[in-house]
């Protein structure tokens, strides 16, 4: 195994040149090329905590499915809208069109919150956690948040007798 980050990002980039011949140059995309193949291994695994935890670089870190949890907070309010696993592709968009984009499990395909309802979230900040496998993302939110129409998706309380409106 090669011992340093970098010298696993060169070589997985040249072997990429070899198998496609296309130079991958582009550090983020070779990162998500590993996230999605080796997620799991010893080649994702052993990158060293420290650049991960305190480092500067944005190292996401995907489950083995690809993806990765997302907390979506109100910017203004602080209040908690929804919960969503974004993947390398919602990301990706969410970053490159400032409205937050999400991977659909169930449907098994990416979407943007609101491209039916008109109630996108505009995202003004994405907060990483130590570890780089969840993000919250502090929003502007242009109507509900849940599908049901309430503002949060998190409307009912569990107690000792089942759940209970909080709004």
């Amino acid at each position: 195994m090669i011992g340093t980050y970098e010298n696993r990002h060169e070589t997985l980039a040249w072997s990429f040149t070899l198998i496609c011949g296309y130079r991958a140059t582009n550090r983020y995309f070779v990162r998500n090329l590993i996230a999605q193949n080796f997620a799991g291994t010893d080649v994702t695994d052993n990158i060293e905590n420290t650049q991960r935890e305190s480092g500067s670089a944005f190292l996401p870190k995907f489950d083995s499915k690809g993806l990765m949890s997302a907390i979506v907070q109100d910017a203004t309010s602080g209040e908690i809208l929804m919960f969503a696993f974004m993947n390398v592709d919602a990301l990706e968009q969410t970053r490159k069109t400032g409205v937050a984009h999400f991977w659909s499990r169930s449907r098994g395909q990416l979407w943007q919150k609101g491209e039916t309802s008109g109630n996108t979230l505009m995202v003004r900040h994405i907060l990483v956690d130590c570890d780089q496998d969840a993000l919250v993302l502090k929003v502007d939110p242009t109507g509900p948040a849940c599908h049901t129409g309430e503002r949060s998706c998190f409307y009912r309380e569990l107690g000792a007798d089942g759940l209970t409106r909080t709004t």
